[in-house]
């Protein structure tokens, strides 16, 4: 009894690491990407002002560069510019560096709602220019991966209820010697 539960201890403990690891790298692959964007925009921006944004922002969009990208140039009064969002999502400036909110889709044949990580920045000016991108594909797999990870744990007690180890392999039920 004492071998088994540490040793589903110890699977626990791995597949738990192994998780927040995984999620962790997920998200700061996801703030890479976003920040990347957003000092190419701000570059651009430094070169063109938002006349410029707004062309690389639609070529952007139209150019399906990035599946899942969020832009969204808005003025001081968080009123949209330019982008793929139709509104702020935002009441106000979001009080986070990533801040996290949701979009409503129409994909064939039903309505969708999307988990979108972003960032924000200030322009010279005032002006907001948003860089995101959608998360709901992390977000499965951190799902699944729970998921699993509990089936898992579940397996393991049935496994002990059904053949309890009492010491040595010759004290199993139905197992090796009878």
């Amino acid at each position: 009894m004492g071998y088994t539960l540490l040793v589903t201890l110890a699977v626990s403990v791995t597949l738990g690491s192994a998780y927040l690891l995984t999620e962790s790298l997920i998200t700061d692959e996801v703030d890479l990407i976003i920040d990347t964007e957003l000092k190419s925009l701000e570059e651009k921006f430094a070169r063109s002002g938002v006349p410029g944004v707004t062309d690389e922002i639609n070529l952007r969009i139209e150019s399906w560069g990035r599946i899942g990208a969020v832009y969204m140039i808005a003025d001081a009064n968080f009123e949209r510019i330019a982008g793929n969002v139709t509104h702020w999502p935002f009441d106000g400036m979001p009080a986070g560096r990533w801040p996290e909110f949701e979009i409503a889709t129409v994909e064939p044949g039903r309505r969708a709602v999307h988990p979108v990580r972003a960032a924000v920045r200030t322009l010279p000016g005032g002006d907001l220019l948003l860089v995101g991108t959608d998360i709901s594909q992390g977000r499965r797999f951190a799902d699944k991966f729970r998921f699993r990870r509990a089936c898992g744990a579940s397996a393991c007690r049935r496994w002990r209820r059904r053949w309890p180890v009492s010491g040595s392999a010759t004290s199993w039920r139905g197992g090796w010697a009878r």
